[in-house]
């Protein structure tokens, strides 16, 4: 998994710590330590590490992740982009459960957001110190916006003012469809040894019957 280069970073509001003890921390820079994208999670490590385990794994799917090809296509690129999921007759629903994150159901599909934190340099760097399978199951979710924005037309979609799925600037300029494209080419390499199981699938069916 790269370090994401601070060169193409979409958010620079953190920097990474380390004190004399050897504990790694995140500081934010011109405002309060709050994580980026989130006003009420304080960058104190206690409750930011509780945070982000309950914002991005997703446990239960991955403990049944080896039999979820018997319902669904076994391919983590299976993602249609934005615009074709209106093609597919499916309208997008935020959310922001990680659970429900690519899960559909006839005409709706759910998206998590893109939190302005995973933008950061410093965030990738912190998590590759102090939480393994923290850093796997973002490197996973991020992985699947290389899907999801593959065209200008996503882009646009992504930061229209109805869905709000990705910031629309770095806290100083603005994150056009260039930047990103950059920004997200090096999750779009990335294979399925580096992510949790649940984002060894795509989108996944919700089946009620």
């Amino acid at each position: 998994m790269p370090i994401i280069d601070t060169k193409i970073e979409l958010n620079k509001d953190l920097s990474l710590v380390t004190s004399a003890t050897g504990e790694n921390s995140l500081h934010r820079a011109r405002q309060d330590d709050l994580l980026p994208g989130q006003a009420r999670t304080s960058l104190d490590n206690v409750p930011l590490k509780k945070y982000l385990r309950e914002a991005l794994l997703a446990p239960n799917l991955d403990k049944i992740a080896l039999y979820l090809w018997l319902a669904v296509t076994p391919d983590s690129a299976h993602i249609s982009p934005l615009h074709f999921q209106a093609a597919r007759g499916r309208s997008v629903t935020v959310t922001e459960n990680a659970y429900l994150h690519l899960v559909w159901h006839y005409d709706q599909i759910f998206i998590k957001p893109l939190p302005a934190y995973l933008l950061s340099s410093a965030f990738w760097e912190y998590v590759e110190k102090t939480d393994e399978e923290v850093r796997r199951a973002a490197t996973g979710f991020l992985r699947t916006y290389s899907y999801l924005i593959k065209y200008e037309i996503d882009f646009r979609k992504a930061q229209s003012t109805e869905l709000g799925l990705i910031p629309t600037n770095d806290g100083t300029n603005p994150v056009t469809y260039e930047r990103f494209a950059q920004f997200i080419a090096p999750f779009a390499e990335i294979d399925d040894d580096n992510v949790t199981p649940r984002y060894q699938y795509g989108e996944i069916r919700l089946s009620l019957e």
